[in-house]
C-alpha cells in the first residue's frame, strides 16, 4: 500500500522566525550524573553575541582551545570556523563524520557567478550525500513551488546565503543527514504552503521527500534546514501515515493542551509555530537535536519540553550511536542571543 506523503514547512512569519528554539533536551543535573561534574550554571553576561566561558571542562579541551572559543564572537567570521574545527574533533571522538568548511569558503571567495557559487556548494553537500539544484518549471511537479530564474539571483547575496546554509549544516554529522534520506535540495522563488499566518521559507515534499527552500530565505536563518531535516528524520523513524498520531510523543502533552493556531502552549512547545500541529511540534523540537544547539537546551525547567527533546534524541541515538554524547559536547558552548 502506498503511503500518502505529507508536505510540511518552516514559517517565514517574522514573529515565528525570530523566536527560534529555546528548548531543552539534557538538563544540568543529567549532565552532572553522566560526567560527575557540577550542573551548568547560568552563563556569564558579556557583550552581545559573544560566547561566555565554557562551564564544564571536558578532558579533550586544552587551554589554547578554550581561549580561542571564548574569544570568538558570533558576529566574527572566525566564529563558525572555530566552532567547526572544535566540532570536527568531537565528532571524531564519538565516531561520527563531519567535514571542514574553510576550504569551501575559500573557494566561494573566488566564485563570482551563480553557477560557480552553486558548484562550490555542491562540492560540499555531495560529501554529505545530497545535491542542491535550481529546478526549472518542468522539473517541479506541483504548483506549491514557484521556480526562480537563475539570472534573477544576485551573486553577492546568493554567496552570503550559501555561507549561512553551509554553517547551518556544518555541525550535523553525515550519519544524521543520511538518516533523513535527503538526496535533493531545491532552491525556488516561493513556497505556497501555509499552516499559519505568514509565508513559507521551506518545505519538504514528494516521494521520496525532497527539500525546498526559497532563495530569498536561504540565508535568513541557519536553522531552516534543521527544521526540515526534522520532518524528514521523523518520516524515516516513526514512518507515519498522514493523519496518524505519534502516541508516544503526544502522550507527553498535558491534558489541557490542544494543537492549533493561537493556542496556549507555555511549557509544551517552544514556539507558536510548534503549537500548530504535532508534525511542526516535533520538527521544531528536532531543530535543537541536529544542529548547533542553543545553551538553553541544558537549562529548561519545562518538564514536557525536556521529555519531548529527550525522546527525539533517543530516537536518533538508536540509528546513530554516539550522537547524544557528541551533541552534548558541542552544546557546552554558551552563546548570548
Amino acid at each position: 500500500m502506498s503511503k500518502e506523503r505529507r508536505i510540511s514547512r518552516f514559517a517565514r512569519n517574522p514573529i515565528v522566525s525570530s523566536v527560534l528554539i529555546a528548548t531543552s533536551f539534557l538538563s544540568g543535573p543529567a549532565i552532572a550524573t553522566a560526567t560527575n561534574k557540577e550542573p551548568l550554571q547560568s552563563p556569564d553576561r558579556r557583550m552581545s553575541g559573544a560566547f561566555s566561558s565554557i562551564k564544564t571542562a571536558l578532558n579533550q579541551r586544552d587551554s589554547e582551545e578554550l581561549f580561542r572559543i571564548e574569544h570568538a564572537t558570533y558576529a566574527d567570521e572566525s566564529f563558525q570556523t572555530v566552532l567547526n574545527e572544535y566540532a570536527l574533533r568531537q565528532a571524531k571522538i564519538y565516531g561520527l563524520t563531519l567535514f571542514e568548511t574553510q576550504p569551501y569558503f575559500d573557494m566561494l571567495d573566488k566564485a563570482s557567478s551563480v553557477n560557480q557559487i552553486l558548484s562550490v556548494l555542491n562540492r560540499y553537500t555531495r560529501k554529505l550525500g545530497f545535491k542542491v539544484v535550481i529546478p526549472d518549471e518542468d522539473q517541479i511537479d506541483t504548483d506549491l513551488f514557484t521556480p526562480i530564474n537563475p539570472k534573477k539571483i544576485k551573486p553577492k547575496k546568493f554567496k552570503d546565503a550559501v555561507v549561512v546554509f553551509i554553517n547551518g549544516i556544518s555541525n550535523i554529522p553525515k550519519e544524521v543527514i543520511s538518516l533523513s534520506g535527503l538526496k535533493t535540495v531545491n532552491l525556488v522563488r516561493s513556497v505556497d504552503f501555509q499552516k499559519t499566518e505568514g509565508e513559507s521559507a521551506a518545505a519538504v515534499s514528494g516521494d521520496p521527500l525532497e527539500m525546498y527552500i526559497t532563495v530569498s530565505d536561504l540565508g535568513m536563518d541557519d536553522e531552516i534546514p534543521d527544521h526540515e531535516f526534522g520532518h524528514m528524520i521523523d518520516e524515516k523513524i516513526t514512518d507515519p501515515v498522514e493523519g496518524d498520531e505519534d502516541e508516544e510523543y503526544t502522550a507527553l502533552n498535558p491534558k489541557w493542551f490542544e494543537y492549533g493556531n493561537h493556542m496556549p502552549h507555555d511549557g509544551v512547545t517552544t514556539t507558536d509555530y510548534g503549537a500548530v500541529d504535532e508534525e511542526e511540534d516535533k520538527a521544531t523540537t528536532y531543530e535543537d537535536t541536529i544542529g548547533e544547539l542553543e545553551p538553553e537546551v541544558f537549562r529548561s525547567e519545562d518538564a514536557v519540553i525536556l521529555a519531548k527533546g529527550l525522546l527525539l534524541l533517543s530516537r536518533i541515538e538508536e540509528y546513530v550511536p554516539g550522537y547524544t554524547a557528541y551533541a552534548r559536547s558541542i552544546s557546552l558552548l554558551d552563546k548570548e542571543s
